[in-house]
């Protein structure tokens, strides 16, 4: 295959976003917009023919070394294509990987699962839903667990609101998740607001949250939302949505206005085996995707980088 290694200067946005939402494969995570915000504007690019298949390279530099890396806010990146893929293709895009890159640390998506014999790459878990049935037939397939706690959180009369502003599903998980987790810094969160704010201004985003007895907002989640997939980009809730199980509500909602439609619920995780049975609790199917580790640094540099 001709791939050609494009700088950000260099790369056609309008023609990049084209394939993005023509590819077999597509997520909005690739979409150039979506790149920006997550690594501002410090990503290259690898591109086939007229933007027929394409792959995002986020990079950052340390100790004057480039290398690729997985940005805060992406699941899943890799190759996308408007064409089949093949193992062929899927290996030649990460054999073309410029040498300058000197350590690769990324996730391929879950359509790129071929030539990885080749590659060195470990499986993540991501959990997934089809919404194309009825809501009685999805609900069957929930585990008596959840189906317990969706019926115990009715008790609390609880109500789904739409249009939560992203400044107000910010503050919630910066006081709960948030206080449990240092990584979590304001760029991440400046990020993740402006990514929200951005998502629903073009239309591609649902935010619902639940307010408690006293009208606090005691529960938030934030999807994301293209021509194929919902997906779960944040979510949080205080002590008071949690006793009330107002996340059962809020995903419980979520699948019922949207069964039998031709969808997927992308739970987007996990690898923590608390959250990963909060999805299976839905019927969420696993779905393996592939973390690619590379070190290509100097003899005497390599070990320093881990």
């Amino acid at each position: 295959m001709d791939i050609k290694y494009l700088r950000y200067n260099e790369i056609d946005f309008d023609c990049w976003d084209a394939c993005v939402y023509r590819a077999v494969n597509s997520l909005p995570y690739a979409y150039s917009w979506y790149l920006d915000i997550v690594t501002d504007g410090q990503w290259d690019a690898l591109v086939y023919g007229n933007y027929e298949v394409v792959m995002p390279l986020p990079y950052r530099k340390k100790w004057l070394v480039k290398y690729v890396y997985q940005p805060h806010w992406i699941q899943q990146l890799g190759v996308f294509s408007v064409y089949p893929l093949n193992e062929k293709m899927v290996l030649d895009f990460l054999q073309s990987i410029p040498q300058q890159f000197k350590y690769l640390d990324f996730y391929l998506n879950e359509a790129n699962s071929f030539a990885l014999k080749e590659v060195p790459a470990t499986p993540r878990i991501n959990y997934v839903v089809s919404l194309n049935k009825s809501y009685d037939v999805l609900h069957k397939g929930y585990n008596n667990n959840t189906k317990r706690n969706v019926k115990k959180a009715m008790a609390y009369k609880q109500q789904v609101q739409h249009n939560i502003p992203p400044n107000a599903i910010v503050r919630l998980h910066q006081n709960t998740v948030g206080k449990k987790n240092n990584n979590f810094d304001k760029k991440y969160y400046a990020n993740i607001e402006r990514l929200m704010y951005i998502c629903l201004h073009k239309r591609m985003a649902t935010a619902l949250g639940v307010y408690d007895a006293h009208n606090e907002l005691s529960a938030v989640a934030f999807f994301m939302q293209d021509q194929k997939r919902i997906i779960h980009l944040l979510s949080a809730s205080n002590d008071a949505g949690k006793k009330a199980g107002s996340m059962f509500t809020i995903f419980d909602y979520l699948i019922q206005k949207n069964a039998a439609t031709n969808t997927l619920l992308d739970f987007e995780g996990s690898m923590l085996a608390g959250v990963a049975q909060f999805y299976h609790g839905f019927g969420g199917k696993e779905v393996n995707y592939w973390h690619v580790k590379a070190n290509r640094l100097p003899f005497l540099l390599r070990y320093f980088k881990k």
